[in-house]
């Protein structure tokens, strides 16, 4: 399009409110290296606290000089309403929002739904593949396959997790997965089951924090029937043998 009309557009009038915005949070993060570390720490650990909060001052001198020094920075509380206004009215902004809440829902439901991540997966590029032949043959991209795929994709996880039934609890012994490291070999957050129990799926076995089951060698899950009669992990503890 012409640059006068991009100027204009929605897309050209985020990004520049973004820049405002970034500007405001750079200029804030500088101020509060200089004052509000000593500050803090003096606040919390005395003289000592201080003398960090100056060091912390003095490494930083290179990004905060640029910002409070070099630039001379103004901010402009007015701009910066307008800038705010136009970003969380942005098309942009919430369709973000909504990827990043499928991807969320996908790991946090997803995983721990009793299904094969083959046929997780499997549902999930037959649904976008659905929408996206709908789009051709109504020749209306805007049907957005990628959102919407996952959206009802997520609906149906999310509906067979959250009106589940029957809790059971079953406990097993397990062992970390290990992988190849630079040092040697190193352990995941992977487990495998005593038995090579639910060895068919991956989800309920793969964990993000690996401080909970440092020196676990069981763990119990509290499992219910879902809706649409797949089992759900509704919680799961780890814990040393006795």
């Amino acid at each position: 399009m012409p640059y006068e009309n991009f100027v204009e557009s929605s897309f050209y009038k985020t990004t520049e409110s973004l820049w405002v915005i970034a500007d405001f949070l750079n200029i804030s993060t500088a101020f509060f290296l200089v004052f509000g570390g000593p500050s803090i720490g003096y606040l919390w650990k005395g003289v000592y606290g201080l003398v960090g909060g100056l060091i912390l001052v003095f490494i930083s001198t290179p990004f905060w000089a640029k910002i409070l020094v070099h630039n001379q920075p103004r901010i402009d509380f007015l701009e910066l309403g307008k800038a705010i206004l136009q970003v969380l009215g942005s098309k942009v902004l919430w369709v973000s929002l909504a990827y990043l809440l499928n991807f969320f829902l996908i790991v946090r439901i997803g995983f721990r739904t009793f299904i094969p991540l083959w046929g997780l997966f499997a549902l999930l590029g037959g649904l976008i593949a659905g929408i996206y032949g709908l789009e051709r043959k109504l020749k209306n991209y805007k049907l957005r396959a990628w959102l919407w795929g996952p959206a009802i994709l997520n609906t149906f996880l999310l509906l067979n997790y959250s009106l589940s039934f029957h809790p059971v609890v079953e406990s097993y012994a397990f062992i970390q997965g290990e992988q190849n490291h630079q040092y040697g070999r190193q352990k995941t957050t992977f487990i495998y089951l005593e038995g090579d129990q639910y060895a068919q799926y991956w989800g309920p076995r793969l964990f993000f924090d690996y401080k909970a089951m440092e020196g676990a060698d069981l763990i119990s899950y509290s499992i219910e029937e879902g809706l649409f009669g797949l089992r759900v992990v509704k919680q799961s503890e780890f814990k040393k043998a006795d």
